[in-house]
């Protein structure tokens, strides 16, 4: 029986291989980064606000020092969170449901090798409201990282929607409606789409045929570093090998100008742009080959004598501001403000992050957009040397059509 994740079918959507592998394919457990980390830990704390139905956002700090991760990030995405509780709790019966797991077979059709397909997945929320004849189930997840295109998560959407379908049909409900919300933390947005059970089983039918391989056809792009089978992926390795045949000009020599004079414009134009697929293809491939050695006890040896092997170097070094404000002063009393400047960075995004949540509410941009001003006319703000870089861009005749 092959399982489906809500997460993953938008990515199988796209390449069905990554649904299938053989016995012997090399299988990618993806390490959890610190976003992953933060993600964790923002839906701890939401998690325990609605279950135990706070209205504001509880100390952060024991579940930031649990999961390695800043307090200050995942308190500001969980006053996000609280802003989207805001907006959905009176949509809600009084004891939703948190963290639930569920699962739901998809329907078999005729001809499919395989007899079946399992969908399962976490929601972060899950409620149903009766209201005389009507019945409606609500589902949500929170997101925390970048939002992306609503049509890039369509099928997670009907997914979530499947599966709260499945599970309060099992308790006899006469199921109307439902409604999936996507909270997207990090900018304050929702995702919200309603959908009858009509149209989620039209979906739930057609979901075997979308996800069936044909055991030869790959569609390797963005998707890719998200696959288990990435290391060892027949398609990536063709597309890698296509971009270093794009990259030169025959016998080996580089498609790349050493002399200022480039020969071949149209040659060089494809290679350009095979060169940018090809960074962000080999980055995920080291990604990947890191993760493959460390299962393989951190150590391929070769048959020349020479070994694959782990290398490291000491991460970056953090230092908490306020522990730091407070041993500065202590140890120096004579420490001033501009001794202060001297040492710290202050991003922009983080000081965009201060002036919008002290914003009133619809006047975010604004306030920002006011403050960078403020700043700019003042020197406080300035900018660096601009970044360049090489691109194709579109003819007019392109823009035309």
């Amino acid at each position: 029986m092959l399982t489906l994740r809500p997460s993953s079918l938008d990515r199988i959507y796209t390449c069905s291989a990554s649904a299938h592998t053989e016995n012997d394919a090399v299988l990618i457990d993806h390490e959890e980064g610190a976003d992953a980390r933060i993600g964790s830990a923002v839906h701890a704390v939401m998690a325990r606000m609605l279950s135990e139905g706070l209205r504001d956002v509880p100390d952060v700090e024991p579940i930031a020092l649990e999961w390695g991760v800043s307090a200050d990030e995942i308190r500001w995405l969980c006053y996000r969170g609280r802003e989207f509780l805001d907006v959905v709790r009176p949509h809600l019966s009084g004891a939703p449901r948190v963290e639930q797991q569920l699962e739901a077979v998809m329907p078999q059709e005729l001809g499919f090798k395989r007899e079946d397909y399992r969908l399962r997945g976490r929601a972060d929320g899950l409620d149903y409201v009766v209201t005389g004849d009507e019945c409606v189930i609500h589902v949500w997840d929170y997101k925390t990282g970048e939002r992306t295109e609503d049509a890039r998560c369509r099928q997670q959407l009907l997914a979530y929607a499947a599966l709260g379908l499945a599970e309060f049909r099992r308790v006899g409900l006469p199921v109307t409606e439902i409604v999936v919300w996507v909270a997207w933390l990090k900018d304050g947005t929702r995702t919200v789409r309603r959908y009858s059970p009509d149209e989620v089983e039209s979906w739930a039918i057609g979901v075997p045929a979308m996800v069936e391989w044909d055991g030869r056809t790959y569609t390797p792009g963005d998707a890719c570093r998200y696959c288990p089978r990435v290391a060892g992926c027949l398609g990536r390795m063709q597309l890698m090998a296509t971009g270093v045949e794009v990259l030169t000009a025959g016998g080996g020599t580089l498609a790349i100008p050493t002399v200022g004079s480039i020969l071949e414009p149209e040659k060089f134009g494809r290679a350009v742009m095979q060169a940018k697929a090809l960074k962000g293809l080999i980055e995920e491939f080291l990604a990947g080959a890191l993760t493959a050695v460390r299962l393989n006890d951190g150590r391929v040896d070769l048959p020349n004598g020479d070994a694959v092997v782990i290398k490291q170097r000491a991460g970056g070094a953090r230092i908490d501001p306020r522990g730091l404000l407070s041993y500065l002063h202590d140890a120096h009393p004579d420490f001033t403000d501009d001794d202060l400047a001297s040492m710290v960075k202050v991003g922009k995004e983080a000081f965009e992050k201060f002036v919008g949540g002290r914003a009133e509410k619809g006047q975010k941009g604004k306030a920002i957009e006011a403050a960078i001003e403020r700043l700019s006319e003042d020197g406080t703000l300035t900018r660096g040397a601009p970044v360049e870089w090489v691109d194709v861009a579109k003819g007019e005749g392109h823009a035309k059509e």
